[in-house]
């Protein structure tokens, strides 16, 4: 009798196993699907290259010594991981870059500069939680690394 019970007990479970897997798998193929959406890569693309933007001007407009070195070597960075982020997820998805545009963001002063960063720095938070956290683990480690780079950047531009 045990050994009855045992089998189908054993059954059921498997059975249950194989159900949850199969919605993990539906789950895991939709959230996937974000990255195949085209509007989803142009998104991404057109927010990197506003804050490029916008931090190339803050650089050529500060009068600070200290704000100037930080903004370029932040433009640097983020260049370097925006590159490595979008080569990466053209790779996935094989967007194709036609009709991206954007405008300028205007910086009339240090504080609308702050203001940007800061709004920048939720945009790529709220990026990771639309992320897959088992199938694109290289670009949320990119994304966690520009994180930092503009976390740091704030620090640096509170020195005079």
């Amino acid at each position: 009798f045990l050994y009855f019970f045992y089998i189908y007990y054993m059954s059921n479970t498997i059975k249950k196993n194989k159900i949850t897997n199969k919605k993990t798998l539906k789950k895991t193929l939709k959230n996937n699907n974000i990255i195949q959406n085209g509007n989803f890569q142009k998104n991404i693309c057109i927010h990197f290259m506003k804050m490029l933007n916008c931090i190339k001007l803050y650089h050529w407009k500060t009068r600070f010594k200290s704000h100037h070195d930080a903004t370029d070597e932040l433009h640097d960075k983020l260049l370097t991981n925006f590159d490595r982020f979008m080569e990466i997820i053209v790779g996935k998805s094989n967007f194709n870059f036609t009709n991206v545009c954007f405008e300028c963001i205007k910086i009339p002063s240090k504080n609308k500069f702050k203001q940007e960063v800061n709004k920048f720095i939720n945009y790529l938070i709220g990026l990771n939680e639309k992320l897959n956290k088992k199938i694109d683990t290289d670009l949320i480690a990119i994304n966690d690394e520009i994180i930092g780079d503009l976390n740091k950047f704030k620090y640096s531009i509170r020195l005079k």
